[in-house]
């Protein structure tokens, strides 16, 4: 199993958002979290990712308990993730928001090449990067920092890609 959720319970300050939420996902599974808005689908997106503590309950990637990881750790691990609001640095290029991924990629077991040939296959998805590569975040359209965010996700060649809002501002 690539990701097992057991049991999770997650807050926001006093607000107990998740309660015993549990789910798996296989390799090469797609899996679509839908709800209205407040129904908790970033909460467990941010729970996964660790960007938000989980109060109760375990988290497993690939086998291994990562509920206390930080996020960087998850990330090195193969969990790739695109917020909901691209989370793009607007002060970098977006090569340089690119490359973030490569140096943490660098950093794996996965090595450099790994970095190149995933960055590569990013911008063949979305080949309109390749053509504001030398443009600071700050100048993108919304649609442009989603296909950015996204990009750099897929950069890292993860096992588990995770999309907050996915196509949010993206034009057909």
């Amino acid at each position: 199993m690539l990701l097992e959720v057991e049991a999770v319970n997650t807050f926001r300050g006093p607000a107990h958002i998740l309660r015993g939420v549990t789910l798996e996902v296989g390799d090469g599974e797609v899996v679509s979290l839908v709800g209205r808005n407040g129904a908790g689908r970033t909460t467990i997106i941010e729970s996964i990712t660790g960007l938000l503590p989980v109060r109760s309950g375990r988290i497993r990637f690939r086998g291994e308990d990562i509920t206390r990881l930080p996020p960087h750790k998850r990330a090195k691990r193969g969990i790739g993730y695109a917020p909901e609001n691209s989370g793009i640095f607007p002060e970098l290029t977006v090569a340089e928001n690119l490359m973030i991924s490569r140096w943490l990629s660098d950093k794996t077991a996965r090595g450099a090449a790994t970095g190149v040939d995933a960055q590569a296959q990013a911008l063949t998805v979305f080949p309109e990067v390749g053509q504001f590569l030398s443009r600071p975040g700050l100048n993108l359209s919304g649609g442009q920092k989603k296909m950015v965010s996204i990009a750099r996700a897929m950069a890292l060649a993860p096992s588990l890609m995770i999309l907050d809002e996915a196509f949010e501002g993206l034009a057909p």
